[in-house]
């Protein structure tokens, strides 16, 4: 997953719509998702730094990262 903040981190996957509170795409809160164009740089990499923590937790479950 990129760390490039100018870009959302959806993939066009929202499950929100149906009332998740988060996203099984995209993997974030449903006020991440709200918020975001709102976000400042920092809120954005924050964010992006956890979705990339996440990421590396579930793919180590699978594979030797």
């Amino acid at each position: 997953m990129t760390t490039t903040t100018s870009r959302t981190p959806c993939i066009g996957v929202c499950s929100t719509t149906f009332g998740d509170t988060v996203c099984r795409g995209c993997k974030r809160f449903l006020h991440e998702i709200v918020d975001w164009n709102r976000y400042t740089e920092a809120q954005k990499t924050l964010v992006w730094q956890r979705l990339n923590s996440l990421l590396r937790t579930v793919m180590g479950n699978y594979f030797v990262v």
